[in-house]
């Protein structure tokens, strides 16, 4: 059978080169071995390479190539619908400190001073780590929660994700 054959399934990620489904079954008897650091993780329907604490999701087997199972990790989180989208862009958009995100919002849930986290390479390919404030907010939407996190410059960028499909389902009991 030639690449390209067999069931179309969607990139796993932007740098995926196959949508070719794995075949060979390499990582579920590598995850059904417990002496290999790869797990099926049930909840996600994702194979996942464990080690030190660090847990990478494995997007194609390491010895077809083929794509491994499509994740359900998008499902486990609520759908922003486009009019709450629109609703806090409009009173996030005017916000352009954590000063004036402070004002306007009041006080977050979590203010974190070292929130985010990203490492990048330097001139002389040392990387280099830095951590940004971010305040994060679970009381202004319903299904979403929105980080204001501080740029270096002390901007701010905001964004919005889902609320997770467990904490919305624990309010309703």
């Amino acid at each position: 059978m030639a690449v390209g054959d067999g069931p179309k399934m969607e990139r796993r990620t932007y740098a995926s080169v196959t949508d070719v489904a794995c075949r060979c079954d390499y990582l579920q008897r590598r995850a059904e071995d417990p002496d290999i650091p790869i797990a099926f993780d049930e909840t996600t329907g994702e194979f996942q390479f464990t080690y030190g604490g660090a847990t990478l999701i494995i997007y194609h087997c390491p010895f077809c190539g083929g794509a491994a199972p499509k994740s359900k990790r998008p499902l486990l989180f609520a759908v922003v619908p486009s009019e709450e989208e629109e609703r806090l862009a409009n009173l996030l958009t005017p916000l352009s400190t954590i000063g004036s995100a402070l004002k306007r919002l009041g006080k977050p849930e979590h203010d974190d001073p070292h929130g985010l986290r990203t490492t990048s390479g330097g001139k002389d390919g040392r990387p280099i780590m830095q951590r940004y404030r971010t305040l994060t907010y679970e009381r202004l939407s319903e299904v979403a929660d929105v980080q204001i996190v501080e740029r270096a410059d002390r901007s701010i960028h905001w964004q919005l994700s889902g609320k997770p499909l467990a904490r919305l389902n624990k309010r309703d009991c």
